[in-house]
């Protein structure tokens, strides 16, 4: 699938982050020009080989581990536009689901939650995730297992028949500086 909505976003680069003996590490970005992998016309499997093709080059002349690969496909975030209304990432959904292992838990922090997953949009039931919501649900099949394509960072899926338990909207510390 071609990515066009992608063009104007900048240049495509891989970013790959060796380390030493010592576990000290270094990152090299090397960018892919348009004229040999353009978003708006080029498909992931083809850049998948160019990333391929790059480690297997890059491993056969260094000593370091290769330890990270990053591929980024444009990023451009001085013209974007600050969402409307109140939006913190210092409000965070806080989900319990349910795990594939039978009685495992685990806590999914969702950053800037939405009023259209809560139970409400005023008292109480703003801060009540509503565990039926479709969106929410859409968002939570991508780790079942079954048809998902995600784990949770312990490696789990998500228990297919009730993947989310609860959750409620919480506020988490901020150290920014305005």
């Amino acid at each position: 699938m071609a990515l066009a909505y992608l063009q104007s976003l900048g240049p495509t680069r891989i970013v790959i982050t060796i380390r030493d003996y010592g576990r000290k590490s270094v990152s090299k970005t090397f960018v892919v020009p348009a004229s040999v992998w353009d978003p708006a016309s080029g498909l992931w499997a083809d850049l998948v080989t160019i990333r391929n093709n790059l480690i297997t080059a890059l491993d056969a002349i260094i000593d370091g581990l290769i330890y990270r690969v990053n591929v980024i496909i444009g990023e451009q975030e001085d013209t974007l536009t600050i969402p409307a209304g109140v939006c913190l990432v210092t409000d965070i959904a806080s989900i319990t689901l349910n795990c594939a292992t039978l009685g495992k838990t685990a806590v999914y922090a969702l950053p800037t939650p939405n009023d259209g997953i809560m139970k409400g949009t005023s008292g109480k039931d703003r801060n009540i995730v509503d565990v039926a919501d479709t969106n929410l649900g859409l968002f939570f099949d991508l780790f079942q297992t079954t048809g998902g394509t995600f784990v949770l960072s312990d490696g789990e899926f998500l228990d297919d028949t009730a993947p989310m338990d609860a959750g409620k909207r919480i506020s988490r510390g901020s150290n920014s500086q305005v």
